[in-house]
């Protein structure tokens, strides 16, 4: 006689809520602090201030951030019940086998829509779903979730409603819309990448919703880096591009030709009531220009930072880590 009894990791309703709650709560999240501003302080000192401070504003955002999201999911458990989107392993298995698809669903619909984090399983689970269109969602049922909870976990069956899902990721309450926020409203962004992190690219689709919308805000990119294979990143989207590869030309050449670049984008902001200045590559056009004692670079940045918004002009310089061969004006 087998002694094979899956049912022997059921759980009450109340059980698996305490055991979400001990998810919640084992997150370390004093240990990211300290570890953060530690590696902060290591990389001020090998590397700029600027750079460390970056680190260490970045570290203590995440961590209000990570604390806000542990409160909102803790709340979820102790007001609704929803625990489905924190589990993660054979708990979250388990409390599949044991509740039900339907029933999972509505908790992580729920979760989604309060813009709770799910755990990896949760992500994992929802990802392999089949692909989801709004009519073959017609008819899901969504159980309610608060003061029946536990009338759910026992009746997985019951449901008092129908909600139709529209769109169907994910991830979607998870991620940062980095364009989105660099392009809603057109600021003034410093922006620091290593090497193949991908930032051209993503200058190339910040510059393409800018023109999206802003269809009347006009762009001028200087780019520091002449390279063929990138040269379609910015084709057709920017209404000037300035290229030139500084890796291999001399300092008082590159100096000759951004300072000639920046006279030219100032006549064409006049022109056009305004423009943003994208600088590409910024690290090592600021360190060639270093080399060749220009100061031309911290200039336009402070000047364009300064005085430049009300005359239209934005700027956006982004570069890589390279220690302290060139730093931002404080």
């Amino acid at each position: 006689m087998t002694r094979f009894n899956p049912s022997s990791k059921h759980r009450t309703p109340q059980e698996w809520s305490q055991e979400a709650y001990r998810v919640t709560s084992s997150n370390n999240l004093q240990f990211h602090v300290i570890g953060g501003l530690i590696i902060s302080v290591l990389v001020a000192g090998a590397t700029t201030p600027v750079t460390g401070g970056l680190i260490a504003a970045y570290t203590l955002w995440t961590a209000w951030k990570r604390s806000d999201d542990i409160q909102r999911s803790q709340s979820a458990i102790i007001d609704a019940g929803c625990i489905a989107q924190v589990l993660e392993g054979d708990n979250f298995q388990d409390y599949l086998d044991q509740c039900g698809h339907n029933a999972v669903m509505s908790e992580l619909s729920y979760a989604q829509q309060r813009g709770l984090t799910l755990s990896n399983d949760a992500i994992d689970y929802l990802e392999a779903l089949p692909e989801v269109t709004p009519q073959s969602l017609q008819s899901v049922k969504s159980t309610a979730i608060g003061a029946d909870i536990n009338h759910q976990h026992q009746h997985q069956s019951s449901a008092i409603g129908q909600t139709v899902i529209e769109t169907y990721n994910p991830l979607s309450n998870t991620q940062i819309d980095i364009v989105g926020e660099m392009t809603n409203r057109i600021q003034n962004i410093f922006g620091v990448g290593q090497g193949g992190s991908g930032k051209g690219m993503l200058l190339a689709n910040a510059c393409r919703a800018v023109k999206e919308k802003h269809p009347d805000k006009k762009i001028f990119l200087i780019n520091g880096k002449d390279d063929p294979k990138e040269h379609s990143y910015f084709a057709g989207v920017v209404d000037i591009e300035k290229r030139l590869h500084c890796e291999t030309a001399k300092p008082q050449t590159v100096a000759a030709w951004f300072e000639a670049s920046i006279a030219e984008y100032d006549d064409f902001a006049a022109e056009n009531n305004g423009a943003l200045l994208v600088i590409d590559e910024g690290t090592i056009i600021g360190a060639k220009l270093k080399d060749a004692k220009s100061n031309a670079l911290n200039d336009k940045i402070i000047g364009v930072t300064s005085c430049g918004g009300s005359m239209g002009k934005n700027i956006w310089v982004f570069g890589k880590d390279s220690g302290d061969q060139w730093a931002p004006p404080s």
